[in-house]
């Protein structure tokens, strides 16, 4: 399936709700620049990040990556914010107005396709954020309590599912670099059996805690 000028939204037919949204790529100057800046700071970071080894060999599967916000599980007795190995870089990646750009069009997108899901976060983490002020937010203009950063020339994931998340939960996951989409970076759903081409600078909506997923690889000397 190509992923066209136009948004596509997929539905359940039996219930018609949406279930994944191919969001399209926007047509802003200030956003194109903000991807292609934002994909040379995790190239860059990818070789001089100070990543321990949770952080290079994990679920998703063998390169850096770092997640960043708010976590309530694995025994935790209440939510805490997540403890990294190199906070300096974290920092830097929150601070950043180009990062900051791209969670912002993430969670209006989120907004505008999932309301009631996003409400459901909404109502629940303002309250959770004026219990305990001791907890940050990654992002003033972002609903997500959490992050995932990949970071690499050629990031590949192979099968898997956010299990940390929320079941119901939806995540935006933005594709960066400059690849021929036809030919790799293609989004795999095999629980759908869909294979997508996923071009730079475009975002996917979806339950990634529900949904198996995974990415093909680039071509070489492509990012």
């Amino acid at each position: 399936l190509t992923l066209l000028s136009t948004t596509i939204p997929f539905l359940d037919p039996e219930t018609d709700k949406v279930f994944v949204v191919l969001v399209a790529k926007i047509d802003d100057a200030s956003y194109r620049q903000s991807c292609v800046t934002v994909a040379h700071l995790f190239e860059s970071l990818s070789e001089t990040g100070n990543f321990k080894r949770s952080e290079l060999i994990h679920r998703r599967s063998c390169f850096p990556a770092v997640n960043v916000g708010t976590s309530y599980g694995q025994g935790s007795k209440k939510p805490a914010n997540l403890r990294h190995h190199d906070p300096v870089l974290v920092e830097r990646l929150l601070q950043d107005k180009d990062v900051q750009h791209l969670a912002t069009y993430g969670s209006y997108s989120f907004l505008l396709w999932v309301p009631y899901v996003y409400t459901y976060y909404k109502d629940r983490l303002d309250s959770l954020f004026k219990r305990m002020p001791q907890l940050q937010r990654n992002f003033g203009k972002s609903m997500f309590p959490r992050a995932a950063f990949n970071f690499g020339s050629q990031v590949c994931t192979v099968n898997h599912h956010d299990c940390m998340n929320c079941p119901f939960g939806w995540c935006t996951i933005h594709a960066l670099g400059e690849f021929n989409h036809r030919m790799g970076g293609h989004l795999v759903l095999p629980d759908l059996k869909l294979v997508i081409e996923f071009p730079p600078r475009a975002v996917v909506l979806m339950p990634s805690a529900t949904l198996t997923h995974s990415n093909t690889k680039v071509s070489n000397g492509e990012t």
